[in-house]
């Protein structure tokens, strides 16, 4: 069934921490700078080569975990204790009704 894909969408890179001067350089390795078009095949295979490039470089440059998927390692760990207290101290109150 088609909505299966909808759930479970493809991953895609996010751009936002991509290398961009490590997806320039793999594009300029792979790309040749004057290419000759003596015929149809020769077309065919620098459209292939250009393709496969555009297609590797971002999976090359850009990483696979993304800082941003979980906001909690964004904050400092002192922060991160200070909330627990917090959250531990709050909890606390809801089942005793003690304000101390």
């Amino acid at each position: 069934m088609y909505l299966s894909s909808f759930l479970h969408p493809p991953d895609r890179p996010d751009f936002k921490c991509t290398d961009w001067i490590n997806f320039q350089a793999l594009l300029e390795d792979e790309i040749p700078i004057n290419p000759e078009y003596h015929n149809g095949v020769a077309i065919n295979k620098c459209v292939e080569n250009l393709s496969g490039a555009v297609l590797k470089a971002p999976a090359a440059s850009t990483p696979k975990n993304r800082p941003h998927d979980d906001p909690w390692s964004l904050i400092p760990d002192g922060i991160q204790d200070e909330i627990r207290l917090k959250n531990q101290v709050q909890r606390q109150l809801q089942v005793t009704k003690d304000p101390l």
